[in-house]
This record gives C-alpha cells, structure tokens and sequence, in this order.
C-alpha cells in the first residue's frame, strides 16, 4: 500500500495497471475483487490520462516503468523485517512455509496464472 500511496494509485489503478503489463484476465482482477465493469472502465481511463495506459488497455513505456518501480519498492519495503534473520533462520522459514504453500496450491483456489504472479511450486 506504501508503495501505491507514493505513486499517487488507488488499489483498481494498481490492479488495472497489471492488466496492462501482465495480461493478466480483466475479469480475474475485475470480478475477484467486486469492481463494477463502469468502476472499471473509470480507473482505465484515470490511467489513460495520466499517460501509463494505451485506449487499448496496455501499458505505455511510462505504465511499465511505474510497474517496475512499485514492484521494486514493495521489493525493499518487505525485505525488512527478514534483513536480521541469518541463512539458517531463512531456510527454516522456507522450509516451514513450504507446506502451507504447497496445501493453497493444492486446492485448487488459487489459480494459475494468479493476480499476484506467483508461480507454481
């Protein structure tokens, strides 16, 4: 959200805006979240206007840059808390998460690809 604040994107930007880069499915993001197709059609235009989407709905050079920026600073903001933890205390956490990964993926529920870019295991 940090990252969204500082650029000046609401959560429907930040979720058209990979539309536009990814390709991911308009109706994965749309309809999962409970946008109406006119809240939609309103964010595509905000960001039309400010010069980070085509009317076609891809991103301009200038979206893919903010793409990239948001990702990297949500990159570094999340890479705080674990900065103390040793090789071995981040293996173990892996390790442990590992599991809890593999039963979401298992059930089906979150699909492939995802909003989030997550690849398989």
């Amino acid at each position: 959200m940090a990252a969204l604040v500082a650029h000046d994107l609401r959560g429907l930007d930040a979720h058209i805006l990979v539309t536009g880069v990814r390709g991911t499915p308009i109706e994965l993001l749309r309809d999962n979240r409970g946008w109406s197709e006119q809240e939609w059609q309103d964010g595509v235009d905000r960001l039309i206007g400010r010069g980070l989407l085509e009317p076609g709905g891809t991103a301009t050079p200038a979206g893919i840059d903010l793409h990239r920026a948001i990702e990297e600073l949500t990159d570094q903001l999340a890479a705080v808390p674990f900065a103390t933890l040793g090789e071995a205390e981040l293996h173990a956490l892996r390790q442990a998460l590992q599991g809890a990964a593999a039963a979401v993926q298992s059930s089906g529920v979150l699909p492939f690809p995802n909003p989030m870019g997550l690849p398989r295991l």
